[in-house]
């Protein structure tokens, strides 16, 4: 018996190994603690308090926020628990220098860095955290804004409407993004013409299938399936009819499989087709299901189709190719043995 090897696919994305998403997310983090620090540095600075201790305490925020910066930086990755930490250092020295700092309109003034900061947790955070947390910004601004404004009720409506609009505009801005990657992730792993996978889909989705094998204990079954005589059919009815016929072949080879198999398009005319089963009789029983689903399709022109398979072992010395090889070599055997047949390799 053959054995088959888990494919060789990238580590698991931790630590220093990030994701372009998440490593931009990472980079944004970093510099919006640098600014807000730099900020708080020079406004203490300039401004006065009451009291007077308070500037010693924002200084300290201030050394603290680029301590958190440089530690991000340097540990290559933020915790839950440490953006919810430095979220709340964040909002906590800005409501100390809205209550102290003087005069009281300034207060006025600083409590819009609370809209500042939720703008921060919505392009960078979880959106349902970024979504509680802006609600916190926008409560604790109103509470600071009625306390030091002469015209509270108006100052908190301007307030609460750009926390709202600018939160709810970013977090749909993220949304739509995220739908048109996954869009282009899904389209990258798709074969345009018949939607079934590519030879990147299949390679990521082999990972997947060879793992649900190793833990059921069952073996992997490839089958490779070629249609008779395609390159006839383009010669003599035109490409527009093949390629209608390779789509309704990948729409009925489908139909043949279940939801834990993966089908792809290979080559040309060529399918390949990974399964987890029993052992080379239940791999059979699908190659010819396959078959006889493709013979009996009522396509305009007729088209049939030579499948070889072959199965094994999952283990971690060989590649996806060592299964596609024989295959190959038992679909090779099924063309010479006079084409729509299944052949099985070993």
């Amino acid at each position: 018996m053959m054995t088959v090897a888990k494919s060789k696919m990238a580590p698991p994305i931790s630590g220093a190994f990030l994701s372009p998403p998440e490593e931009l997310r990472f980079v944004g983090f970093q510099w919006t603690a640098l600014m807000l620090s730099a900020l708080l540095a020079v406004l203490t600075s300039i401004s006065t308090f009451d009291p007077p201790s308070v500037r010693w305490f924002l200084f300290a925020g201030a050394a603290t926020g680029v301590i958190v910066a440089l530690r991000a930086r340097y540990a290559q990755r933020v915790t839950v628990i440490g953006g919810v930490a430095a979220t709340a250092m964040a909002i906590g020295l800005t409501i100390i220098v809205a209550i102290t700092i003087q005069p009281a309109p300034m207060g006025v003034i600083m409590s819009f860095g609370l809209l500042g900061i939720a703008i921060a947790l919505c392009t960078f955070e979880d959106p349902i955290r970024a979504s509680i947390e802006s609600s916190i910004c926008a409560i604790v601004g109103s509470v600071i804004i009625v306390a030091r404004s002469s015209i509270p009720f108006a100052a908190v409506f301007i307030f609460v409407s750009l926390v709202v609009l600018a939160s709810s505009s970013v977090l749909f801005l993220r949304h739509s993004l995220r739908v048109s990657r996954d869009e282009a992730i899904a389209l990258s792993l798709t074969d345009s013409l018949t939607g079934v996978s590519n030879r990147r889909g299949l390679e990521i989705r082999f990972s997947v299938v060879t793992a649900m094998a190793v833990r059921t204990g069952q073996q992997l079954g490839c089958l490779m399936i070629d249609l008779d005589r395609f390159k006839l059919i383009n010669d003599v009815h035109g490409h527009a009819i093949g390629d209608g016929i390779l789509k309704e072949c990948a729409a009925v080879i489908k139909t043949c499989l279940r939801p834990s198999d993966v089908c792809a398009r290979i080559g040309g005319e060529e399918f390949a087709v990974f399964a987890i089963v029993d052992g080379p009789a239940q791999l059979a029983i699908i190659a010819e299901r396959i078959r006889a689903a493709i013979e009996n399709q009522g396509t305009i022109p007729p088209v049939t189709a030579s499948i070889g398979g072959s199965c094994g072992a999952v283990v971690e010395s060989e590649t996806i190719d060592a299964l596609l090889r024989i295959a190959d070599m038992a679909l090779c055997a099924a063309k010479s043995a006079g084409r729509n047949i299944v052949r099985l390799g070993s």
